[in-house]
């Protein structure tokens, strides 16, 4: 079920259009966390991007939301995360990449269906 969307605006240029899939409605970052089950959310290019450009702002994001503690944890899957978008020379308007949290397989990253690297196990990444 779509929990929310929302698009990127970077300076004035809209980037991409964010939605974030789960399996009940939550409404807070700790219940959307905590929620069981596979999540997904999925970025709907507005303009085209290149695969270094979406791993530094992915890794920025992260850099920006966690704390180095918290960021120590990940070391080997932040960098799994960088040789992901190595796989993206560029995303272009009306590509789709889908991030999907499976229980049983990990963090599984696809750009318009097609996996992207392998999948990143811990769920405290996703």
């Amino acid at each position: 079920k779509l929990n929310g969307a929302g698009i990127r605006v970077r300076v004035v240029v809209k980037v991409y259009a964010l939605a974030l899939y789960l399996p009940e409605k939550k409404t807070t970052t700790a219940g959307v966390l905590e929620s069981p089950g596979p999540r997904r959310f999925t970025l709907g290019m507005l303009r085209e991007v290149t695969g270094d450009e979406l791993g530094q702002a992915f890794v920025a994001g992260i850099t920006a939301n966690t704390d180095k503690a918290e960021r120590s944890k990940f070391v080997n899957q932040l960098a799994q995360l960088g040789e992901t978008f190595v796989n993206i020379p560029q995303a272009k308007k009306g590509d789709i990449i889908t991030v999907d949290w499976l229980p049983d397989t990990g963090t599984v990253m696809m750009l318009n269906g097609k996996p992207l690297g392998e999948p990143l196990k811990d769920v405290g990444f996703y």
